[in-house]
């Protein structure tokens, strides 16, 4: 396993990218072009947005990265090693497109779509609101929609579904907020408490 960054310029809904990975060290800028299918940009190595940090195995070689006008946001998804008892990943690669109507589809090159699924995102994006709907099952590792403005955390999905990883992020999110309730409480607590020492004072 290796933890690449990648950062992207935060001109986001320009022309072009700018991508420096950690364990290159080499700048690559990309020209959109008419070959890109939805002017997606490809990158040399899986990453995110910014300074977004994600654990990748080390054999995944592309992100697309596409620029949704009507929403102002990014859609970061990942190549992942898919049906690795069906396919030679040295020799095979997978890539998702995320296309128009919001499908999220799995290609072996431009011409063959291996799978799809459909993606829901939003607009403002936490970490309970990750929102796939899972066709594929157990095999599936890993496809990240996230805004290009916020942060998503996600820790690597080990060959668990998307049903399991959503009831870990909310579980994780239900955590947070029992911990601010719990700290509310005690703060309420400790105000009273000192009311009523002041009042016996």
């Amino acid at each position: 396993m290796s933890m690449t960054t990648l950062k992207v310029n935060k001109k986001l809904f320009k022309s072009w990218y700018e991508v420096k990975t950690t364990h290159q060290d080499v700048l690559y800028k990309y020209q959109r072009s008419p070959e890109h299918i939805n002017e997606d940009v490809l990158l040399p190595v899986a990453g995110g947005l910014d300074a977004w940090k994600v654990t990748t195995s080390t054999n995944l070689a592309h992100a697309l990265v596409t620029n949704h006008h009507r929403s102002h946001q990014v859609a970061v998804t990942f190549e992942f090693e898919l049906f690795r008892s069906v396919f030679d990943f040295e020799k095979d690669r997978f890539f998702w497109i995320l296309e128009p109507d919001d499908t999220a589809r799995l290609y072996k090159n431009r011409k063959e779509r291996v799978a799809s699924l459909h993606a829901s995102y939003h607009t403002s994006i936490s970490g309970s609101e990750l929102e796939v709907a899972s066709g594929l099952g157990p095999a599936l590792q890993a496809v990240v929609i996230c805004s290009g403005l916020k942060t998503l955390q996600l820790m690597e999905n080990q060959g668990r579904t998307f049903s399991e990883l959503r009831r870990r992020l909310k579980s994780q999110e239900q955590l947070r907020e029992d911990a601010l309730t719990e700290g509310t409480m005690m703060a309420s607590a400790s105000s009273n408490l000192a009311g009523s020492l002041t009042f016996l004072i």
